[in-house]
């Protein structure tokens, strides 16, 4: 990360004596930014390996990582006056941060991702800004129902779910894009399969079918398609997990999709 990294200060009482000399102009003195960390992990449903709580002004980025058992109710930053950015996300490996953008390798699905961001006003000396994590990614429960391996000339297909957005902007929290490709593994299709996405930036996401032996794409489904069929808010501040039935064994393909906590369903034959 380019830019000088801004003074991390963990003693408020002592910070809080600190002022600007009344000979000095009022603009020229650092902003003491107060982030409380107690509500960061309150919602979140198994404990991260790591926070990463970063803070950005035009000139300079202070980054910090915290492991869950290690993190401070609350930590105080020397930042300049004027508008900083604050985000905080949990990551599993601090090296998949690239910049201001949190990416998934090629290959890979969505870690378990909670985030924030908010803008705030360091015009003042100090400034308090309480960060509270909420859910960036959605789970897809996909049940896909296939014939009879005597109808298929390579038993069970392969499945891939491929779209256009690879990460998220940690400072905006909004779709990084970029190829995302996540090959499912082979199981026994009683069982549903389950994998994570990232916040969607369009609705290119599709399930594409190949035969296993030959390698030959079969066909290709319009994932994104049919959730936004059901509505489904790729918008909303905790993304909700999303269920999906494709019954092939039918004449027709029938596609069922549905939010996994209830909500409308779509419905379509192909």
């Amino acid at each position: 990360m380019t830019g000088k990294a801004l003074t991390l200060l963990l003693l408020p009482a002592m910070v809080s004596a600190v002022s600007c000399s009344v000979k000095e102009y009022r603009d020229d003195c650092p902003c003491y930014l107060s982030l409380d960390l107690r509500r960061a992990f309150d919602d979140i449903v198994s404990a991260p390996e790591e926070l990463m709580v970063s803070v950005y002004s035009p000139e300079n980025c202070y980054r910090e990582t915290f492991t869950p058992g290690s993190c401070p109710d609350s930590i105080e930053i020397r930042v300049p006056r004027g508008e900083v950015t604050v985000s905080a996300l949990t990551v599993r490996n601090s090296r998949s941060v690239k910049d201001r953008s949190l990416l998934i390798s090629y290959g890979d699905q969505a870690d378990s991702i909670y985030a924030f961001s908010a803008v705030v006003d360091t015009g003042g000396e100090q400034a308090r800004e309480c960060v509270d994590l909420h859910k960036q990614y959605s789970t897809v429960y996909l049940k896909f129902l296939w014939p009879e391996e005597g109808d298929s000339p390579s038993g069970i297909p392969k499945l891939k779910v491929k779209g256009s957005t690879n990460g998220l902007s940690i400072d905006v929290l909004a779709p990084s894009r970029g190829a995302f490709c996540l090959e499912l593994p082979e199981q026994d299709l009683t069982s549903p399969h389950r994998f994570r996405i990232p916040r969607q930036s369009d609705k290119s996401l599709a399930l594409e079918i190949y035969d296993r032996g030959s390698g030959k794409l079969i066909d290709s489904i319009a994932l994104g398609d049919h959730i936004d069929g059901t509505g489904y808010d790729w918008n909303a501040v905790d993304l909700k997990d999303i269920y999906i039935e494709i019954d092939y064994t039918k004449t027709d393909a029938v596609i069922t999709v549905k939010e996994w906590d209830g909500g409308d369903s779509f419905r379509k034959t192909i």
